[in-house]
């Protein structure tokens, strides 16, 4: 009879090693990673309000992005307010220029995740994963967490040889 004692690691130390725990590195990296992408699918003027109000609205420790502004609902459905104070909702669609963001429309969000979504994990792999070749096994965690796929590498030269910036 063979008996084998398997021991492994503390997840909660792997979670915080890896910085995702809740508003950890991994999650504000990703609000900002959203927050600068998002700005391609946000109706814009001459003044960029939208965008202001995108970079002041980040709450990266929350993992949120709120923006704040009177027309911002209105232009993130889509659909034109007509009326005296307080206005309503009318079913006609807004005509966005595209003058200054060729991309601008409405919900700019799930624009953002069906043209980029995968562009957005690769770069939270990268984040999140793209450290030094023996960072995991030095603090006791097994290296095969990592992706394992032809041509992957941890991005760290010096211990790999195949050179940084892919995963």
């Amino acid at each position: 009879m063979l008996e084998l004692d398997v021991k492994l690691p503390e997840l909660d130390g792997l979670v915080k090693d890896l910085g995702l725990e809740e508003g950890g590195r991994a999650q504000q990296h990703l609000v900002k990673n959203v927050a600068r992408r998002i700005t391609k699918y946000v109706p814009k003027r001459t003044y960029s309000s939208i965008e202001n109000a995108i970079a002041q609205g980040q709450e990266p420790a929350n993992g949120r992005i709120v923006i704040r502004g009177p027309q911002v609902k209105y232009l993130y459905f889509g659909k034109v307010m007509a009326g005296r104070k307080p206005k309503h909702v009318t079913n006609k669609d807004i005509r966005y220029t595209t003058t200054f963001n060729r991309l601008a429309g409405p919900f700019w969000l799930e624009r953002l995740m069906a043209a980029e979504k995968d562009r957005i994990i690769e770069d939270e792999r990268r984040n999140i994963l793209g450290g030094p070749c023996d960072l995991l096994p030095q603090r006791g965690y097994a290296q095969d967490i990592r992706p394992q796929r032809a041509g992957a590498v941890c991005g760290h030269q010096t211990r790999c040889g195949a050179g940084p910036g892919r995963l």
